[in-house]
């Protein structure tokens, strides 16, 4: 997880050539460069990986063995996510494959598919602002957003912020760390699929309150597993043990009638355009 702290400790003008690729969505993502909440400053770094290409990386010089650390995780996030492909199809009585083929370009050097591995890292708030109380008015590490993929796995270290808003409750619940866990964050492609049996999970990241907390970085890994940007998925079938659904899904019209009418990559591009300065 400190390979995107390696990468932010460069200079300015060098982490700058490694900038986020708009159409690969590879690349750097600078603070500010990606907003969810504008009336903060969000305080986070990222690194997305959508190629496994040894050109895609950062130079050997400026942060050492950086594929050789990415690559595997990569390889063992996406290996994690079809095993989770499987159980959920077998969960709606699905064959299998179902999902294995609509997400079979996943890392895939020949593209075609938005799934990406994202390396975070959360500078400490600044100790200046932190002297004037202002950190909790002025800061932010992410705001409230649910993932625009099918489901997104992630790897935190131990350090707080995460919190999640469950469907049907307007309270935000902290969620703490367990080592060697990954969390599951169920996307709004998977809710809108399964007409909301599985909810989008809406989630944020906000400054600790502790002063000693405040003062320390936050690193984390997430792997968006999305489908092939050609992939047009039916409605699930419903779920008895399930019943009765939760209300449909509060997304934008082609979502909601995504498995009809639009295939996956529609949806991705919006929400880009809606969160990337």
């Amino acid at each position: 997880m400190c390979l995107s702290f390696n990468l932010c400790a460069l200079p300015e003008g060098c982490r700058a050539q490694y900038l986020r690729n708009p159409v690969s969505n590879h690349g750097y993502v600078r603070p500010g460069m990606e907003q969810f909440d504008t009336t903060k400053q969000e305080l986070r770094h990222s690194y997305n990986i959508t190629s496994l290409s040894a050109a895609a990386f950062p130079a050997q010089e400026d942060v050492p063995q950086f594929p050789q650390h990415a690559v595997p995780l990569a390889h063992d996030l996406t290996n994690l996510s079809r095993v989770l492909l499987q159980a959920l199809a077998y969960a709606f009585g699905l064959p299998p494959a179902t999902l294995l083929g609509c997400h079979a370009g996943m890392l895939r050097s020949e593209g075609g598919n938005a799934s990406s591995m994202r390396l975070l890292y959360y500078p400490p708030v600044p100790p200046e602002d932190d002297a004037r109380h202002e950190h909790h008015a002025a800061y932010t590490r992410c705001g409230a957003h649910a993932d625009c993929c099918t489901f997104t796995l992630l790897a935190q270290d131990s350090e707080g912020g995460l919190e999640v808003k469950l469907h049907g409750s307007e309270k935000w619940q902290a969620v703490g760390h367990l080592p060697g866990a990954i969390l599951v964050q169920t996307g709004e492609l998977l809710a809108s699929w399964t007409t909301n049996l599985l909810p989008a999970l809406l989630h944020r990241v906000v400054v600790p309150s502790g002063a000693y907390a405040r003062a320390r970085a936050r690193h984390c890994v997430a792997f968006f597993c999305h489908p092939d940007d050609n992939a047009t998925l039916p409605k699930f079938p419903q779920l008895p043990i399930l019943a009765p659904a939760p209300p449909p899904p509060v997304f934008t019209p082609h979502l909601t009638l995504h498995h009809r009418l639009l295939n996956a990559a529609h949806h991705l591009q919006k929400r880009f355009r809606e969160t990337y300065a």
